[in-house]
């Protein structure tokens, strides 16, 4: 920044008139002798020029007035301070434990299993004796039942049983059943048995497929005594108690329910202790893979307590194919089953089945099953207890925005390491607009600043922290100094905040609006108040060019008078809290121009001797030292050459030259300055005939 100041004490031209015509009266009023010498007497005069103040921080910087503005934040000045940036940004974001809970249908299947025969009536077949006189009983006989056609036992099934009740007046010493099924045979042994007895025989069917009508049963009974011919006995076969996995049976066989138990996923990665729905949407699709109708009654069974929660029951019969019914629940609360091995919270569905078979026949397989897709819909929650055990981030950032340039390039580049700037400060505040009732146990947070100079990489200072039990409706902040940051006088810069849940952390949230999403709010601040700096190693701070108006017309008369000398005096005063050496520079108007081209390296007290250049030392050929509040006065007494130029031109130019030394604190304000006054002082011998030529 330049600062041009003008004259602010001159001869006033009046006075000058009036001596001027004092002279003449005197001289026009009185002859002197011919050939006599003209009067001469000495003349001295001060002329003072102006009083300067250059302000320190005013020649550091080039700072402009209107200040970038990036998106979501702002940048102003604060107070009347040297400069004062304060970056603000807000940003946002949200992690959302919706995420993790099942969006898509969940489909799970279960086969319809094995049924234990249980309503089926005895299979009677009476012992006909043929051959008269006969102690020995051999008979075949179809096994012949309306309840089924065909039956295959599991390959676990109990035993069937049947009981050998002896009709006739011997006692029977023996025998055995073979039951035939297809070139299968088993055999069961008939015990001796008295007249009027009964005797049990066992069949071990597992694995058997037993078809009526031509599956065959052989009694070979041996009695005591020889038996007449006609009935001899009655054996009445009963099939309950046996397990079949397939088959051609009447409905009545089938069970009056069947429990089937389904898993639906409800969430993954997240272990859910207690899930509260204020309102809880559930569609059901059911795929009945059977070959005769059923009622259905399904309820999702709470883990902990075991207390079912109804979920719906079949209006009319579900007919092979598919159905769709939807449920809508009420506030209520679930505990569903963690998998650990798959991280999955499951819910547990129970599915009874009512069998609509009427007395026909049905084809029964185990293996046919029912298609259970259970879809979450509307969900509306109020609270949910758990861990998330796999953890949770999100990362936002703010675009770049300019950091107002804080010094000339030509400057920065040579203050760099040297000189630092103290008091930025960069903080931020993480604000968890969730529920006060809400908590998280562990959240880190992240604040990166990003900084770096165009087309250059970005360089990056994060501030990590820890925040434990973090309940909503509350603040943490964290700060850190944002002096390596700005002391790199980077020209763009970003911040970036990340908000991370970390694995296996406990929660409880509570829901004000029906989610379970964690709105999270960063206000990031960088404040950098650039009035204090230190240095550390020498620094250079070049000042504009200062120019004063010169009252050339007073000083014509050095053209006139005998032996003229020119003293310019110059007072300094330090109004800073640094101590500083001080180098300054003067030229007239013509050589002020090339005196503002000169850099750090060239404006140094052997600048005047160089003959290339026509400067003159304001402060002598050295550095002058300026401790804080100190005055020093200097008087420089200017050359033959440097008297012409004032008398024919009307400006003096004056640079100085700033050496900060190494380990200086320096507390600048806006009134950090060097005062600068001065003066001409004009000595030399007038001529009475100087007066008469001027007439």
């Amino acid at each position: 920044m330049n600062i041009r100041t003008v004259l602010v004490h001159q001869i006033p031209q009046f006075c000058r008139l009036l001596l001027i015509a004092f002279a003449l009266f005197f001289i026009t009023s009185c002859s002197l002798p011919e050939n006599s010498q003209p009067a001469r007497w000495n003349v001295s005069a001060v002329v003072p020029l102006a009083k300067e103040s250059v302000l320190l921080w005013e020649e550091l910087d080039s700072i402009t007035s209107e200040l970038n503005q990036g998106k979501g934040g702002s940048t102003s000045l604060l107070h009347d301070s040297i400069l004062t940036i304060l970056r603000q940004d807000t940003m946002t974001t949200t992690l959302d434990l919706g995420t993790f809970f099942e969006t898509e249908p969940s489909q799970k299947s279960d086969r319809i299993g094995e049924i234990e025969i249980t309503n089926m009536d005895f299979i009677s077949v009476p012992l006909v004796q043929t051959i008269s006189n006969s102690s020995q009983l051999s008979v075949t006989l179809p096994l012949a039942s309306s309840q089924f056609e065909t039956m295959h036992f599991t390959s676990n099934s109990a035993p069937i049983q049947m009981t050998v009740t002896n009709s006739s007046l011997a006692s029977i010493s023996g025998g055995s059943v073979i039951l035939d099924s297809e070139g299968k045979k088993v055999v069961g042994t008939i015990a001796p048995t008295a007249p009027g007895a009964n005797a049990v025989v066992t069949l071990d069917v597992a694995g058997l497929t037993i078809t009526t009508n031509k599956t065959k049963l052989t009694f070979s009974v041996q009695y005591g005594s020889p038996i007449p011919t006609g009935v001899v006995g009655v054996a009445a076969l009963t099939l309950n108690g046996a397990m079949i996995d397939q088959g051609v049976i009447q409905g009545a066989l089938f069970p009056d329910s069947v429990t089937m138990p389904v898993s639906v996923d409800l969430a993954e990665s997240l272990f859910v202790e207690l899930v509260n729905y204020k309102s809880l949407e559930i569609i059901s699709t059911i795929s009945n893979g059977f070959s005769f109708p059923v009622n259905m009654k399904t309820a999702l069974v709470a883990t902990k307590t075991g207390i079912p929660v109804p979920l719906f029951t079949t209006a009319k019969p579900i007919k092979y194919g598919n159905e769709k019914i939807s449920t809508l629940l009420s506030n209520v609360a679930l505990t569903p089953r963690w998998i650990d091995s798959t991280q999955v919270s499951t819910l547990d569905v129970a599915v009874t089945i009512y069998p609509v078979t009427g007395s026909g026949m049905i084809d029964y397989d185990a293996n046919d099953s029912l298609v259970l897709s259970i879809d979450f819909g509307k969900s509306t929650f109020q609270c949910v207890i758990g861990v998330l055990t796999n953890g949770l981030s999100d990362t936002v950032r703010t675009e770049e925005w300019e950091l107002p340039e804080l010094m000339a390039p030509d400057i920065r580049d040579s203050v760099i390491g040297k000189l630092q700037l103290l008091g930025s400060q960069i903080s931020a505040k993480l604000l968890p607009d969730f529920s006060s009732l809400t908590h998280i146990d562990s959240v880190n947070f992240d604040l990166a600043t990003g900084y770096h100079w165009v087309d250059n990489p970005v360089k990056k200072m994060t501030i990590h922290s820890e925040f434990t039990h973090l309940k909503g409706q509350t603040s943490a902040l964290i700060q850190q100094s944002g002096d390596s940051v700005i002391n790199s006088l980077p020209e763009l810069l970003n911040t970036e905040s990340v908000i991370a849940i970390p694995p296996n952390t406990g929660f409880a949230i509570v829901s004000t609006d029906g989610s379970v999403k964690l709105p999270f709010t960063v206000l990031a601040d960088m404040l950098i108040p650039i009035h204090a700096v230190t240095t550390v190693a020498p620094v250079s701070l070049i000042t504009s060019l200062q120019e004063i108006e010169v009252p050339s017309e007073d000083l014509q008369m050095l053209k006139s008078i005998d032996n003229p000398t020119v003293k310019l005096n110059l007072h300094y005063k330090n109004n800073s809290s640094v101590t500083m050496g001080l180098y300054g520079v003067g030229a007239d108007r013509v050589n002020a121009e090339v005196l503002d081209t000169l850099n750090a390296s060239m404006l140094v007290p052997s600048l005047s001797s160089n003959p290339a250049f026509s400067f003159f030392d304001l402060t002598g050929a050295r550095f002058i030292e300026l401790k804080s509040g100190e005055e020093v006065s200097e008087t420089l007494t200017l050359a033959s050459d440097a008297l012409i130029a004032f008398a024919d031109n009307d400006l003096l130019g004056m640079r100085f030259h700033v050496l900060l030394p190494a380990g200086s604190d320096m507390l600048l304000t806006n009134l950090s300055s060097i005062d600068i006054r001065s003066s001409i002082e004009l000595n030399g011998i007038a001529r009475s005939d100087f007066l008469e030529d001027s007439k």
